[in-house]
């Protein structure tokens, strides 16, 4: 079971939709739900380094940067690229373009916070999901309380 609502920014825009909270029905096959969480984990988990770098290069030729020496473009990509490691690699690559398809007011390169904002709202729907799963399976079914001699409630 999921509602809708809106969401809006600090700035009072609207910025999409709001899936949530989730919640899992009773009587949901309890390997099923494994075979869930499994795949959910799989969609959580982060990118690999060369996958991160190649969209970290894109993004880096698509905007402009103030002038630095080549040290410094090289340390902001790698800390660019480990920072955003933690993030599956299709979350990557839509913070990455959606950046670069802003319009003229992301013609500069981002900051971290700014896409670790883009990417946190992208995860946002998979953590609660992955939440929901880990709640749901972390309770005893009530084939397991009858099996344990416990009493359905």
């Amino acid at each position: 079971m999921t509602s809708k609502t809106s969401a809006f920014g600090s700035d009072g825009q609207f910025e999409g939709l709001k899936l949530g909270p989730f919640a899992i029905k009773k009587g949901w096959d309890r390997q099923a739900l494994t075979q869930d969480l499994a795949i959910v984990r799989e969609q959580c988990r982060g990118a690999r380094k060369s996958e991160v770098a190649h969209e970290v290069a894109k993004l880096m030729v698509r905007t402009k940067s103030r002038a630095h020496g080549d040290g410094e473009s090289r340390l902001m990509a790698e800390t660019m690229v480990a920072d955003l490691s933690a993030y599956p690699i299709d979350v990557v690559r839509f913070a990455c373009e959606y950046w670069v398809e802003g319009g003229g007011d992301a013609k500069f390169t981002p900051s971290w916070p700014e896409l670790r904002e883009i990417c946190e709202k992208r995860m946002d729907g998979r953590l609660r999901l992955r939440r929901a799963l880990k709640y749901t399976l972390s309770e005893p079914s009530d084939t397991d309380r009858t099996t344990r001699g416990e009493a359905r409630t």
